[in-house]
């Protein structure tokens, strides 16, 4: 076991591809910390994400954002200690339903759905001499639980910090983020007592031709999030021949009608009609409320 001063490591939590994350107790207060240990990267790509999340987080404070501790060199290695969620991650709570063969109540999609937000709003709204931050990376295994059911919004190596709220980034950084890069209109309709909720594309080439993007990728993630949630899945794309890409997927009609539309309209692929952080905030009690 690897030996960090001022801390008793205790075990391995997990392990990516430019990190390796410890649970450890902190011996001054005996208070529970998760300490993320830069791996041998030899990329400078690696270097810069890990000094990336370390820069954003501490700059972040919000109860549904994974709170920054501090940060410790030892034997010429980087450890980002964190706060520690006791939960899990989100994938694992899906992974739990899926293999127990039952769904998620909506009370618990609508209550992690919010939580999120919250803490999106916050990176959204957050203002460091006129910045605001876009996370980038929003997927289940970016979620972290507590067992007083506190959601946590983690893992800030891809974000990027924007001059302002109208700035635009134009970097490629996956596909949940990759996929309302470009313009397209969304039809809504039920069929067959499910909603299905679609969008045709432009040419896909425009997304490495460096199109702009900025908060709409996140709220576009979270809607991917919510899908998954909902469904156990994430919406298909398809491609024809001409680049043209739909994006389809359909919400069990055990969903309320409101959680229907939030999710659909989170999907919409045209970039500059998505609805701030604020704006869904203003609506999203409204979800309870609608008929089924």
């Amino acid at each position: 076991m690897i030996g960090i001063p001022g801390y008793v490591v205790q075990g391995r939590l997990g392990a990516g591809g430019f990190g390796t994350v410890y649970r450890a107790e902190r011996t001054k207060d005996d208070q529970v910390c998760a300490i993320k240990v830069q791996t041998e990267i030899r990329s400078s790509l690696g270097v810069r994400l890990f000094a990336n999340e370390i820069a954003t987080m501490s700059h972040l404070s919000h109860p549904n954002i994974v709170s920054f501790i501090e940060v410790i060199t030892h034997e010429s290695k980087t450890h980002l200690v964190m706060e520690y969620c006791d939960g899990g991650d989100l994938r694992g709570l899906l992974d739990d339903y899926l293999e127990a063969g039952q769904g998620i109540f909506e009370e618990d999609v609508q209550s992690i759905f919010l939580q999120v937000l919250l803490g999106l709003h916050h990176c959204h709204s957050h203002l460091k001499q006129g910045s605001i931050v876009v996370h980038r990376d929003i997927k289940p295994e970016n979620v972290l639980l507590t067992s007083g059911g506190i959601v946590k919004l983690a893992d800030f190596g891809l974000s990027v910090t924007l001059k302002r709220r109208k700035a635009h980034a134009t970097s490629i950084v996956g596909v949940r983020t990759m996929l309302p890069h470009i313009s397209a209109s969304l039809r809504l309709t039920v069929k067959d007592k499910r909603l299905r909720c679609a969008g045709g594309t432009e040419a896909v080439q425009e997304i490495h031709a460096g199109h702009p993007y900025g908060t709409a990728a996140d709220m576009f993630s979270l809607g991917c999030l919510l899908y998954e949630m909902c469904t156990f899945d994430i919406p298909t794309v398809h491609t024809n021949d001409q680049g043209t890409m739909t994006i389809e997927g359909s919400i069990p009609a055990e969903f309320s009608r409101g959680m229907q539309d939030i999710t659909c309209h989170l999907l919409n692929p045209e970039l500059l009609t998505f609805p701030t952080t604020g704006e869904w905030l203003q609506d999203i009690f409204s979800i309870s409320e609608a008929p089924r």
